[in-house]
C-alpha cells in the first residue's frame, strides 16, 4: 500500500474524530461541576481519560490532515491556530486526567477549574476548526442584516447580438465587467471580499484565484468543465453539492459568461 495514500486517508478521519474529545471533556466537565461537593466519581475519570486519548488522536490526525490535504493560502493563519489550539488542547487533557486521579484516589472532588479549562480549551479548538469549513462569521451570520444590492458598480461588457447564439454572452469577456457581477450576485455571502470566506475562497479579485498550488486552484484556465467552480454551479440545485447554497441559481447566460471566462482565460502561474 502506498504510504503517502495511507497517511492522507488517516487524515481524512480527523473531521469525523473531533467530535469524541469534545463531548467526553465538555461531558466530564459538567458532571465534575454538578458533583463538585462529593468525591471524584468514576464517571468523570474514565470520560476525561477517554477524552485524553481521543483529543491526542483527533490533535494527531488533524497534523496529517493538514501535511496531506493542506488548505487554502487564506486559511493558512487560521489553520496555525486550530492546530497549536489543538496541540495545546490534548497537553491540557492529559494534566487534567493527572489531576482527576489525584482526587479520585484522595476521596476529593473532582478538580472543576482544570475540567472547565479542558473543556473550554476543547471548545474552542472545535470552533476554530468550524471556521475554516464554514467561515469566520458562521454562528452570527443569522443575526446580521443581508445587504440588499452587494454587487459592485460596474458596468456591464459590450455583448454581441447575434440570431443564432443561444446564450448573451459578451464578445470579450472581462472579469471586472462580467464575471465579477455574477459572483458579487450569487457568491458573495460566502466568498466575497470582506465578511466569511468559507473555505478560504475569495472570489473578489482573479489573480486571488491563482495563489494557491494549482492542485487547490477551483478555476482551471482553459479549462471550464475541468473547473470546479464551473462544476458546482451547473449541478442540479437539489444536489447537496450545488453552488450557491442558497439564493438563484445562475441562469443560462450566467453559466455561458463563466464559460467563456475560463475558456478564454490564458495560462496562470501559481501566485497570481
Amino acid at each position: 500500500m502506498n504510504l503517502d495514500a495511507f497517511l492522507t486517508f488517516l487524515g481524512r478521519l480527523h473531521p469525523s474524530v473531533v467530535h469524541f474529545p469534545i463531548a467526553l471533556l465538555v461531558v466530564a466537565a459538567l458532571l465534575g461541576i454538578l458533583g463538585a461537593r462529593r468525591p471524584t466519581s468514576d464517571a468523570v475519570l474514565v470520560l476525561v481519560r477517554l477524552g485524553a486519548i481521543a483529543a491526542i488522536v483527533a490533535a494527531g490526525l488533524g497534523w496529517l490532515f493538514a501535511e496531506h490535504d493542506p488548505p487554502a493560502r487564506g486559511l493558512r493563519d487560521a489553520l496555525l491556530w486550530h492546530r497549536w489550539a489543538g496541540v495545546g488542547t490534548a497537553v491540557l487533557a492529559v494534566a487534567a486526567t493527572i489531576s482527576v486521579g489525584r482526587a479520585r484516589r484522595a476521596g476529593k472532588p473532582a478538580p472543576v477549574l482544570a475540567l472547565l479549562v479542558v473543556a473550554i480549551g476543547v471548545s474552542w479548538t472545535g470552533h476554530l476548526g468550524g471556521t475554516m469549513v464554514y467561515g469566520e462569521d458562521f454562528l452570527t451570520e443569522p443575526f446580521r442584516e443581508k445587504a440588499t444590492d452587494a454587487s459592485p458598480t460596474v458596468e456591464p461588457g459590450p455583448v454581441e447580438e447575434s440570431a443564432e447564439e443561444v446564450h448573451a454572452v459578451p464578445a470579450e469577456v472581462s472579469f471586472q465587467a462580467d464575471v465579477l457581477p455574477i459572483f458579487a450576485k450569487h457568491c458573495f455571502d460566502c466568498h466575497g471580499p470582506e465578511g466569511p470566506a468559507k473555505a478560504g475562497l475569495r472570489l473578489a479579485d482573479e489573480d486571488a484565484l491563482f495563489e494557491d498550488v494549482p492542485e487547490l486552484w477551483v478555476v482551471l484556465p482553459g479549462q471550464p468543465d475541468e473547473s470546479l467552480l464551473l462544476q458546482l454551479v451547473r449541478l442540479p440545485p437539489d444536489d447537496e453539492d450545488h453552488m450557491p447554497k442558497e439564493g438563484d441559481p445562475l441562469d443560462e447566460d450566467e453559466l455561458a459568461t463563466l464559460r467563456a471566462w475560463i475558456e478564454s482565460m490564458p495560462p496562470r502561474q501559481a501566485g497570481g
